[in-house]
C-alpha cells in the first residue's frame, strides 16, 4: 500500500490541509444551500429558470451547459463534493487514484455549485479559484502516480511537487493582479482615481445598508463588531484612502512575490493575502475567506519552504526545470492551463459582457463611485432578507444591475418586504418596494437621497457629511424594522413558457 509522506516538503502536505479546510466551508454550508436551492427551484421569479456561474448563469468555462437538477439530486452533489474532498485527504489513497477521485470532484462541483449562481455568499469570483485548483492537484505527477517516489531522486521528486505548488500560488497572484488591472482600467476610463478614497467609502456604505449594530458574523465568518469598524472607517476619508492605496498595491504588484524566495514569500503573502480577506469580510461582509482561504495552505506549507530547501533550486524556475525533466506531459499541460488563466482574463476585459467563469478577469469592486456626487449613481437597500448564506445576491435585484435580474415588478413575489433606491445619475429617486413607502420612512429615504446629492468631492472636504449620511440610513431602517410583520407571500411558480432567460456567454 502506498505511502505518501507528510514531512515538510511534500506537496501532499498542503494538499491535504486545503481539502480538508475546504471540506469544513462545503459541510457548512451545505445545509442553508440545499434549503436555498429547493425554495429558489420553485420560486416564481422568472431567473430561476437559469443554471450555470455568475451574474448571468454562464456554462462552465463558457462552453459546458449546467444541468438542471432536483432539490435531492443538487443536494446529493453538494454531499459526493464534500466526500471527494475528504478522499482526497486519506494517507492511503493510491496515487492512481487521485486523479479519477480529482475528477469526480470537479463534477460534482459543477453539478452543485452551477445550481446556486444567484446565492448570495459563493457566487462568481468567491469560489471561481476552486476548479482550476483541482485542475492543477490532479495534473500533479507526484500526486496522480504519473511518478514513483521510491523510483526517483527525492530532490527531483520534491522540486516537481514544488512547481505544482508555484502553478497554484501563481493561479493566486494573477487573480490579485488582475483585479489591480481592472482597478487602475476604471480609472483611466473614469479619469477619476480609484484610490482616491471615496469609492471605498461607497462600498462601506453599501455594507451598512444591510449591516446592523448587533452583527458579529459574515456568512458563518466571526466578524466581531464589523458594524462598529464600518462606521469608523466610513467617517474617516483618509482612512479609506490609505487602505484603498494599500490594496492597490498588494493586488497589482502580487506576481512579484516570483521574484521573492518562496521561505520568506510565501508566509509573506499567506500574512498579506488573508489579512486582506478578513478586511473585505470585516468591512464589506463578502465571505473569501471559506473559498479562497483554503489555497493558502500552498503558502503556509509550501514545498519550497520546507527547511533545508536550496532557494536556487526550487524557486519557480527550479522546480519547472525538475518537473519538465520527471513528467514533461503534466508538467506541460499544467503550465499551459496556467498561462490561460491571464490570456483568458485579458480577453474578458476587452470584452467585458463576456462570461466564462471559472475565467474571470476579477473586476471585484471596480465601479468607481462617489457617495455625494449626483452624477454617480448609487443604490440603498432595505430588507427583511438577511444577508447570509442560502439568500439571494442583492445584485440580482432590479434594473439598476445587469440582466438577468428580478425585476421591479416580480418585487411582489418575494416572501420578505423590500425596498430598493436608485439615485443619482440617470434614474435619480426612483424607488422600487412591494409595499407602501410613505409617511417617515419616505421622509428618511429621501433625507438619504438629499445628503447623496450634495456635490463631487463633498466626501472629503465636509467633515460632517458622512455623520449626516449614516444618520438618516440608520434611521430609515429603524423605522423599517419597526413596521408590522410582512404579510405577504409568493404563490407557487407560474413562469409562461414565452419567458426566455436563455443560458451561454452573456454579460459578466
Amino acid at each position: 500500500m502506498p505511502q505518501w509522506s507528510f514531512i515538510n516538503g511534500s506537496l501532499r502536505q498542503p494538499q491535504v490541509i486545503f481539502c480538508f479546510i475546504l471540506a469544513t466551508s462545503v459541510c457548512r454550508t451545505l445545509p442553508a444551500l440545499t434549503r436555498f436551492y429547493a425554495w429558489f427551484k420553485e420560486a416564481p421569479l422568472k431567473i430561476s429558470h437559469l443554471r450555470g456561474y455568475g451574474q448571468t448563469g454562464c456554462g462552465f468555462y463558457g462552453l459546458v451547459p449546467s444541468p438542471d437538477l432536483p432539490a435531492w439530486g443538487m443536494g446529493l452533489a453538494g454531499v459526493i463534493y464534500m466526500c471527494m474532498l475528504l478522499v482526497m485527504c486519506v494517507p492511503s489513497l493510491p496515487p492512481a487514484c487521485f486523479a479519477p477521485t480529482a475528477l469526480v470532484l470537479l463534477t460534482a462541483y459543477h453539478c452543485y455549485m452551477s445550481q446556486l449562481y444567484p446565492e448570495s455568499g459563493t457566487r462568481a469570483s468567491v469560489t471561481c479559484l476552486l476548479p482550476p485548483t483541482f485542475i492543477y492537484l490532479a495534473l500533479s505527477p507526484v500526486l496522480n502516480g504519473a511518478l514513483d517516489e521510491k523510483e526517483e531522486d527525492a530532490e527531483m521528486f520534491a522540486r516537481t511537487g514544488a512547481y505544482t505548488a508555484w502553478l497554484i500560488k501563481f493561479l493566486l497572484f494573477w487573480a490579485y493582479c488582475a483585479a489591480g488591472i481592472s482597478k487602475i482600467i476604471a480609472t483611466k476610463r473614469s479619469n477619476r482615481r480609484w484610490w482616491d478614497g471615496s469609492t471605498l467609502q461607497a462600498y462601506i456604505f453599501e455594507a451598512l445598508c444591510l449591516n446592523k449594530p448587533w452583527t458579529h458574523m459574515s456568512y458563518g465568518i466571526p466578524t466581531p463588531f464589523t458594524h462598529e469598524l464600518q462606521v469608523f472607517v466610513f467617517r474617516r476619508p483618509w482612512l479609506c484612502y490609505l487602505m484603498s492605496v494599500a490594496t492597490i498595491y498588494v493586488e497589482f504588484f502580487a506576481p512579484l512575490m516570483f521574484l521573492v524566495p518562496a521561505q520568506l514569500g510565501s508566509p509573506f503573502f499567506a500574512f498579506i493575502g488573508l489579512g486582506l480577506h478578513m478586511g473585505i469580510a470585516y468591512f464589506q461582509n463578502i465571505d473569501f475567506v471559506s473559498w479562497w482561504g483554503p489555497i493558502y495552505a500552498f503558502f503556509i506549507f509550501d514545498p519550497a519552504a520546507a527547511p533545508g530547501c536550496d532557494a536556487t533550486l526550487f524557486c519557480p524556475i527550479g522546480a519547472a526545470q525538475a518537473a519538465f525533466t520527471l513528467a514533461p506531459i503534466c508538467s506541460t499541460i499544467g503550465l499551459i492551463f496556467a498561462l490561460s488563466q491571464p490570456f483568458a482574463s485579458l480577453l474578458l476585459q476587452l470584452v467585458p459582457k463576456l462570461e466564462m467563469l471559472p475565467y474571470s478577469r476579477f473586476g471585484m469592486f471596480d465601479v468607481l463611485r462617489d457617495l455625494f456626487d449626483p452624477a454617480s449613481p448609487k443604490v440603498i437597500w432595505l430588507s427583511e432578507k438577511p444577508h447570509a448564506t442560502g439568500t439571494l445576491n442583492n445584485y440580482t435585484f432590479g434594473p439598476c444591475y445587469r440582466f438577468p435580474n428580478i425585476s421591479p415588478e416580480e418585487y411582489k413575489l418575494l416572501p420578505f418586504r423590500y425596498l430598493q433606491m436608485v439615485y443619482g445619475g440617470d434614474k435619480d429617486g426612483v424607488i422600487h418596494a412591494n409595499f407602501p413607502v410613505d409617511g417617515n420612512l419616505k421622509e428618511a429615504v429621501d433625507r438619504i437621497r438629499k445628503e447623496g446629492l450634495c456635490g463631487a468631492g463633498v466626501w472629503a472636504n465636509d467633515p460632517d457629511s458622512a455623520d449626516r449620511l449614516y444618520k438618516a440610513l440608520r434611521d430609515a431602517q429603524n423605522i423599517f424594522d419597526s413596521l408590522p410583520p410582512w404579510e405577504g407571500a409568493a404563490p407557487k411558480k407560474q413562469i409562461s413558457a414565452g419567458d426566455d432567460l436563455s443560458t451561454g456567454l452573456l454579460g459578466a
